[in-house]
């Protein structure tokens, strides 16, 4: 729909484009529609200075009249067309009538302007992506009498249930001249395939997708709302990755506290050493100096040598218990450095996980799903009588009003 012809002065042709986005500061562009209320009464003029016949007025009436039932809740007018008698329809020809819905203006009288009323089902199907959504599409379209073709493309999606449809006129009426192709019912056959043609090239189903996730809007859901549902889903899932994380790490943690309590035992233990270790040599040393002062002049004995002896082992001990110790402060100090690497390790994972998880920075495309030829059914299309009232001036306004739907 939003479709546009662009004319450059500066080149040599137009050039036709699209666009998903619109900002437009202007009232425009026109529809077909606006084109077609802007010109009907050019044409009627036209048409009475011509001198046209009744059928070619009718055309010229009727080309408003997707304007004229579209705007129904609008007000729209339309100029009165050459009007007779209800058509004899042969067999097979379906035909139904728009339930008038206000009240009747002083003076007026009701006019049926010929339609072409199209209801049918389409589905879409996608197995791998999960996809299985039917919906139902309405639409009202003009009968040209100069012409045998519908343009589906004109046509004006309304919310109408087709058994709301009336099977007779309201009262008494006049009736717009009837197509010739309208009256013959091999018309509606071509018509109906000509619908389904159309729904299948024109009518795919949009919807956003979410890559990351693995996720797609519902049917009718706005990207806004897919959003936050993409919030939802994204925050469950990083939720449950972080509670694997802290699984995955956690028997980790329990090793590397293990080794830091056996470390800081180890400390604990070879501390004990080297102070008694020291006490004793300590003692020896004191010993051994007693006793050679007590000794006096006497030779040293072989007691005082085995006193020396001791205490110059005790010192070697000690050394060695102090070494000891800090090769135990070693321990414990790389175990704590372990431990606090395993603790960043796991803080950037966590922090790896919301970045990954983070919806504002996902990508969100759109998904077009098209609809299988055999997955469309069209329901029923339908010679359908739009009612409007007619003034005194033959100024028609509509007597329905359809609402339009999407």
């Amino acid at each position: 729909k939003r479709m546009f012809l662009l004319h450059n002065v500066h080149e040599e042709e137009p050039q036709v484009f699209k666009t998903r986005w619109v900002l437009s500061y202007l009232r425009g562009p026109m529809t077909r529609d606006q084109i077609k209320q802007l010109m009907r009464n050019y044409k009627g003029a036209g048409a009475a200075g011509n001198g046209a016949s009744a059928p070619g007025a009718a055309t010229g009436a009727r080309s408003g009249a997707a304007t004229a039932s579209g705007g129904a809740g609008r007000g729209a007018k339309a100029t009165a067309a050459a009007v007779s008698t209800r058509p004899v329809l042969p067999p097979g020809v379906p035909e139904c009538f728009v339930p008038v819905d206000e009240p009747q203006p002083e003076g007026g009288t009701l006019v049926y302007r010929p339609m072409l009323f199209g209801a049918a089902s389409v589905t879409y199907s996608d197995t791998r992506r999960s996809i299985d959504h039917t919906t139902r599409a309405a639409m009202l379209t003009t009968l040209e009498a100069s012409s045998r073709d519908v343009d589906w493309d004109d046509a004006t999606w309304v919310r109408i249930e087709p058994d709301a449809l009336a099977d007779e006129p309201e009262g008494e009426a006049q009736f717009e001249d009837l197509a010739a192709d309208a009256t013959q019912s091999k018309s509606y056959t071509r018509w109906r395939r000509e619908l389904q043609t159309w729904l299948y090239r024109n009518r795919p189903l949009e919807l956003w997708r979410c890559k990351e996730l693995k996720e797609i809007s519902k049917p009718g859901e706005g990207e806004g709302d897919f959003r936050v549902r993409l919030r939802e889903s994204a925050r469950e899932e990083r939720d449950k990755r972080a509670e694997k994380l802290r699984k995955k790490y956690e028997a980790r943690f329990e090793r590397a506290q293990d080794r830091i309590r056996t470390a800081e035992h180890a400390v604990e233990r070879t501390g004990d050493q080297h102070r008694d270790h020291k006490a004793q040599t300590a003692i020896s040393f004191g010993a051994a100096i007693l006793g050679s002062l007590l000794g006096g002049r006497k030779k040293i004995g072989r007691t005082s040598l085995g006193r020396a002896t001791t205490a110059m082992r005790g010192v070697g001990r000690s050394q060695r218990s102090k070494a000891g110790v800090e090769r135990a402060h070693e321990k414990l100090d790389a175990a704590k450095a372990k431990l606090a690497d395993l603790e960043a390790a796991f803080e950037e994972e966590v922090d790896e996980l919301s970045e990954q998880f983070d919806v504002d920075s996902m990508d969100i495309d759109s998904l077009t799903v098209k609809p299988k030829k055999r997955d469309i059914e069209v329901e029923r299309v339908t010679l359908t009588w739009m009612p409007f009232w007619q003034d005194g001036k033959g100024a028609l306004r509509p007597a329905a009003h359809l609402a339009e739907a999407e």
